[in-house]
């Protein structure tokens, strides 16, 4: 329903459970609400909110009864209601942080809880593991909600946290733990709650080697136990799960326990609800884990918790990011409610996240130069922008004084005013030393590789005519120059990151899916049973559709938890821990020259049949003669009355026959009849060819580039057959072009969560015959053809084809003709077609 609405009241009833300490206060705990929220208990209004990531809490008690039925009502408004387009830069439009593939979501989102607490609490617990003093550290905030001042004592220990999940897909995800023994305790506190307030003591203890510390080779965990008493009796415990570890910055070198590390990490955008089950995660870290892998940077919005617990875990190091996206170039900063709602934005993001071992530094956004550059900002307002940008990352140290590390990830370094230079780039090996000449700090390439945008011609320099041929072949040359890439960069890196492997670099799978001789519908995929049942936490998705994802933690038995392609096996390669080891891409693929064609002799044809084709032969240049006793051309949709009579003279001096047919609705019994044998057309369309028989005269000399017509400016123009052809005919006689097994226009300038499922599902579909120009022997020495390529497209790419294509069948073309349509100019679109031009 959100897709068509805006705005929406969500109504339910509770009753507060009768066991419940009447005491307590009772609150309502949002995990996440995406938009402008209000909440109404019994015609209560109760509190606001205003993000689409962020949890928050509402003391509800004044508005319960606690022995009846109460009635929550919650009503949220879009953000989209919120956009502000800018007069003066018209692609600022939002004044919020807005996400990537989340920035149109709405509502409810994530788990809703009633909690029971205590009047006098603790509220936050802020562990501070400092390794290099050898002290742990915990800020104790408390919060009395009665009306008069508590003296409490505040105790500390330590204890072990141990897993105890299981290891396969189907239970690794599932928590399962137990506290082990103590093994630190801190010296009690004592602290003045004052009335309806908060107060805050700070505790400390040396550790003396008593704390196994968290790596990602070893991610031991520790949970601290903190207990409020008042008159010598306990009130209150919270538990905070941790780990000792310390990340540090010294130079070019990010530390953790004193050590420099090399962080290998991965990205996604969030392509579906599923991503945001524990089971995505845990399935995402096994893969990166599995290449070598030891990080990973949840991208472009506020992540479920999962997402960090199962890192704190499983031991991935993880850059935390906000949702301020800058790639969408949609947020507004003329709009000083976007820099309030920025703040506090990120403030949520640290002040939720900065327990969690697992994360090491905090990226406060993505790319915000495509705000300024596409914007075309003043200098004026760019250097303003820009400092308002610095304090906000900068903010970072008051909110968390134990991690240094503070990027805009692929922004560089905000003109030197951040602790750490982080860029993104796309195919080819970039200029990084010249890019960093004199920077002493952190280097980051949290991008890297053309897997969302590169097309075939800019891939094939690293897999030649592969990179046109289907997607594991332009997954080849991906991976060749990821290869590469990590080669000559990742020794001068704290941190790297290709585009997205787990997206790329894996297989689409069929969810659910398995007649491939039809396309999926709404029938197929994997459904789960109980949907949205109440009380259960964490994403409960209804169905998943078939080449939605690439990652199967126990969806579908029937599929493994992954398919690997060329890129993860190159990647997982150039990381071993060993060294690079040598792999099919670690240099670039060969691709054997294609054959000359041997010179044209023919220097004019014959024509039969309607006025268009014959303005057609004459704009690529054939020369037309009546009679040429050589080479004759029918027009399949208009033919003459003696077409039988006539072909068989040119077939009878060894001369060649090409007749034409590009309608679909053709009777296929007329031109069965110029055919030795019955001729059928299929349903089957494309926008690229393949050379059917590789060693036919007619096909040999045409590489998969110069058959590639997938990028013509209008979407008419790209296909280049209607109508492919089967029966006796084909199956007896040579195919020279047929259809391309895969269809590039279903990729190229496609949004990410579309484009790969796509081009899988068309290349796993099982098609009706593609043969599109198929040559017989006949007469004496002469060659019979019938060709279902399209003539009616005129543009420099089909004419250059026809042109070349006739030159093949040894028929002389001239210079000029008609010169067609040409190509548009469009606005570059960095989601779409990768980063500009510098």
């Amino acid at each position: 329903h959100w897709i068509h609405y805006h705005m929406a009241w969500l109504a339910r009833t509770f009753r507060v459970p009768s066991d419940w300490p009447p005491g307590n206060r009772l609150f309502l705990h949002f995990e996440s609400v995406a938009g402008d929220c209000q909440v109404w208990v019994n015609e209560r209004k109760v509190g606001v909110h205003f993000d689409k990531y962020l949890p928050f809490d509402l003391d509800i008690t004044d508005a319960v009864r606690r022995d009846g039925l109460n009635t929550l009502r919650v009503g949220v408004r879009s953000m989209r209601l919120f956009d502000k387009r800018d007069a003066r830069y018209g692609k600022m439009i939002a004044p919020y942080p807005n996400g990537s593939n989340t920035d149109r979501l709405a509502g409810i989102w994530q788990d809703v809880s009633l909690l029971s607490l205590p009047a006098v609490r603790v509220q936050s617990l802020f562990v501070k593991p400092w390794l290099d003093r050898d002290t742990l550290e915990v800020d104790v905030t408390v919060r009395n909600d009665t009306p008069d001042a508590r003296p409490l004592r505040v105790t500390v220990e330590s204890r072990a946290w141990i897993n105890e999940a299981g290891t396969g897909p189907l239970d690794a995800p599932i928590p399962k733990w137990r506290l082990g023994d103590r093994t630190l305790a801190f010296p009690d506190s004592a602290l003045a709650a004052p009335p309806h307030g908060t107060a805050t003591c700070t505790i400390a203890v040396t550790v003396d080697k008593r704390l196994a510390p968290w790596t990602p080779d070893t991610p031991n965990l520790h949970a601290l136990l903190v207990s409020l008493h008042a008159d010598g009796l306990p009130i209150d415990t919270a538990c905070q799960r941790y780990g000792w570890r310390q990340f540090t910055l010294r130079g070019r070198d990010l530390l953790l326990n004193g050590a420099p590390i090399k962080l290998r990490g991965d990205i996604i955008h969030p392509f579906g609800a599923y991503t945001f089950s524990r089971r995505f995660v845990w399935a995402w870290y096994t893969m990166i884990k599995a290449m070598h892998g030891n990080a990973v940077r949840p991208h472009a919005q506020i992540y479920p918790r999962a997402y960090l617990e199962l890192a704190d875990e499983m031991g991935l190091c993880v850059l935390d990011e906000t949702a301020v996206f800058g790639s969408s170039v949609r947020s507004n900063f003329a709009e000083p409610a976007f820099w309030t709602r920025y703040a506090d934005h990120f403030k949520g993001l640290i002040e939720r996240d900065r327990n969690h071992p697992s994360v090491f530094g905090w990226s406060f956004g993505n790319e915000m130069f495509a705000v300024f550059r596409l914007n075309a900002v003043s200098p004026e307002d760019e250097k303003r922008w820009y400092s308002q940008l610095t304090d906000i990352g900068l903010a970072a140290r008051r909110h968390d004084p134990t991690r240094p590390w503070i990027s805009c990830d692929g922004d560089g370094d905000l003109f030197g005013a951040l602790p750490v230079w982080s860029k993104h780039y796309g195919h080819n090996v970039p200029p990084l030393a010249a890019d960093t000449r004199g920077i002493d700090k952190p280097l980051m390439v949290g991008e890297n590789g053309g897997t969302y945008y590169a097309r075939p011609a800019e891939l094939a320099p690293f897999a030649g005519e592969r990179a046109f041929l289907d997607y594991a072949g332009r997954n080849e040359a991906l991976a060749v120059d990821l290869y590469q890439n990590i080669l000559a960069l990742a020794p001068q890196l704290a941190y790297f990151s290709a585009s997205e492997t787990v997206w790329f670099g894996l297989e689409q799978l069929p969810f659910g899916h398995t007649d491939f001789a039809r396309l999926p519908s709404l029938a197929d995929g994997v459904f789960f049973e109980g949907v949205s049942p109440e009380g259960k936490f964490g994403m409960q998705i209804e169905r998943l559709p078939p080449y939605s994802g690439t990652l199967n933690p126990g969806f579908d038995p029937a599929l493994p938890l992954y398919r690997p392609l060329a890129l993860f096996e190159a990647q997982r390669a150039a990381q071993d821990p060993r060294g690079p080891q040598p792999c099919r891409w670690d240099r670039r693929l060969p691709t054997p020259e294609r054959p000359q064609a041997p010179p044209p002799v023919i220097d004019s044809v014959s024509y039969a049949g309607g006025p268009a084709l014959k303005q057609r032969l004459a704009s690529w240049g054939v020369a037309l003669h009546a009679p040429a006793e050589r080479f004759l051309v029918l027009d399949g949709g208009t033919l003459p009355s003696d077409a039988v009579r006539r072909a068989a003279a040119i077939l009878a001096q060894g001369g060649t026959v090409l007749i034409l047919a590009i309608d679909p609705s053709l009777d296929t019994a007329r031109l069965s009849s110029l055919l030795p044998q019955p001729v059928a057309l299929t349903a089957r369309t494309a926008t690229a060819l393949e050379r059917g028989d590789d060693a036919h005269p007619w096909a040999a000399p045409f590489s998969l580039a110069d058959l590639y017509f997938a990028e013509e400016e209008r979407d008419a123009d790209r296909c280049v057959m209607r109508c492919g052809l089967a029966g006796p005919f084909v199956t007896s006689g040579r195919v020279a072009l047929t259809a391309s097994r895969t269809d590039w226009s279903l990729f190229n300038r496609r949004a990410e969560e579309e484009k790969v499922g796509a081009l899988f599902c068309y290349e796993h579909l099982v098609k009706p015959s593609g043969a599109a120009l198929v040559t017989h022997a006949a007469g004496h020495g002469g060659t019979l053809a019938l060709c279902t390529l399209d003539t009616a497209v005129d543009t420099p790419a089909r004419r250059a084809f026809w042109r070349r294509l006739f030159t093949h069948m040894g028929v002389r073309t001239h210079a000029g003709g008609t010169t067609g349509s040409t190509r548009a100019r469009r606005e570059h679109d960095l989601l779409l077609d990768g980063p500009p031009a510098p």
